[in-house]
């Protein structure tokens, strides 16, 4: 694939997520499809955090969350 069609490529798969109801996120050279629903990772994480060492953890428990991309900011919101 040439690089000057990824633009395109990006465009055509984000029209293609949305079509069936989802939502087209750029991530790195990529497009993640998010589904209409009011979750992402930030909450996967505090999930996990609550499930694994209970709703105090932020008392008890030092995390560290390493991320590269856009998708990653909601984490490093809830960690702040």
């Amino acid at each position: 694939m040439k690089e000057e069609d990824h633009d395109k490529i990006r465009d055509e798969a984000s029209q293609i997520i949305e079509n069936f109801g989802y939502r087209a996120n750029k991530a790195h050279c990529a497009v993640e499809a998010k589904p209409p629903v009011l979750w992402h990772k930030g909450k996967a994480a505090e999930y996990i955090l609550n499930h694994n060492f209970g709703t105090n953890w932020r008392k008890e428990v030092k995390c560290l969350f390493a991320g590269d991309d856009t998708t990653d900011e909601d984490v490093f919101e809830l960690l702040q």
